[in-house]
């Protein structure tokens, strides 16, 4: 799908450039971080942890209040799929931390 706000068109990946994908509406972007496309420069997602931390909260805030405004802006700006990905690896690191910090070698 197109990153382009609005858009539903199907975007297709460039088949030369691997993070390149061009929409039937003519908007080019980055695949990985739904930007603008920017070329063989780095993503302009800086802060995974921080884009992460900002997607969990909105989603408690929408189990809290049943507001989706932030949560669908961040999907929509960098895609739902990607979103949830990265929410999935942090939770899973955090549980690892948790339990290495909370839990003792059985003695058998």
């Amino acid at each position: 799908m197109c990153a382009r706000t609005g858009c539903n068109l199907v975007a297709q990946n460039d088949a030369k450039i691997e993070r390149l994908c061009v929409c039937k509406c003519g908007f080019v972007f980055c695949r990985v971080c739904r930007c603008t496309w920017h070329g063989v420069n780095h993503c302009a997602i800086k802060d995974v942890g921080e884009l992460v931390e900002k997607y969990r909260q909105a989603c408690m805030d929408e189990a809290e209040d049943g507001s989706s405004k932030e949560r669908l802006y961040l999907e929509q700006r960098h895609g739902r799929e990607i979103m949830r990905r990265y929410r999935t690896c942090i939770e899973e690191a955090l549980s690892l931390e948790y339990i290495d910090a909370n839990s003792v070698q059985c003695p058998k």
